[in-house]
């Protein structure tokens, strides 16, 4: 089963600094989400670098949802975990 990465990871591994990410990478582990995306392009200055991780990113499984779906899904498990005591620091997250 693929795993969907935070926005976090993925600027570490640019960065060089997680190779967990990396071996999960290698073994096909990995999937990618729009709003990931959006967040990990978004930050990158230069345009060389941009292009390398896109093709990077455009090779990885795409998970789309419906919205709604979605939404109503994070919020269940947003609500799940506050009960535990787990706190969120963003709702995105």
């Amino acid at each position: 089963m693929r795993k969907l990465v935070d926005t976090t990871k993925w600027v570490d591994f640019f960065r060089g600094k997680d190779d967990r990410l990396e071996q999960m990478l290698l073994n096909d582990e990995v999937a990618i989400c729009p709003v990931i995306i959006q967040e990990v392009l978004q930050g990158i200055i230069d345009d060389e670098k941009y292009y390398e991780v896109k093709e990077q990113i455009d090779a990885l499984e795409l998970i789309e949802a419906d919205p709604v779906t979605a939404s109503i899904g994070a919020a269940n498990i947003y609500r799940h975990l506050r009960k535990k005591g787990y706190v969120i620091r963003k709702a995105n997250d």
